[in-house]
């Protein structure tokens, strides 16, 4: 196993390199990563996507492993990605909007329309 393309909503393509999670072979580097298994005709499933500036620190303390483990995830997919915080979410967002992982729920809820107050207005 290589590696495989993600492709975001926006079209564009990210590689990414699968390692089995139990590998523990870890580094401090900054990478987007997907939790994901393979089905049967081999193309990937994605159940949660993130970002991280420490992959290692990440990957040990992780609060949506477990959960992935029984979604049937065996492999985390890594992207290196020293570009900065802003492309990394860019393309964490990119591909939660595509893939729409069901432990994304942080970023796959409908934002609450926020009411605009443009101040006091007493009652009369």
């Amino acid at each position: 196993m290589n590696g495989v393309f993600l492709t975001g909503v926006s079209g564009i393509e990210y590689f990414y390199t699968p390692y089995l999670f139990a590998e523990n072979g870890w580094h401090a580097d900054p990478a987007n990563y997907a939790f994901a298994h393979l089905d049967e005709s081999g193309a990937w499933h994605l159940v949660y996507v993130g970002e991280t500036a420490n992959l290692l620190g990440r990957m040990r303390t992780h609060a949506q492993w477990l959960a992935a483990q029984r979604l049937g995830c065996t492999h985390v997919l890594v992207n290196l990605n020293a570009e900065g915080i802003r492309v990394r979410r860019v393309q964490e967002r990119d591909l939660v909007a595509r893939y729409q992982p069901v432990l994304n729920t942080q970023l796959l809820r409908d934002p609450r329309p926020r009411v605009r107050r443009m101040g006091y207005y007493p009652g009369g």
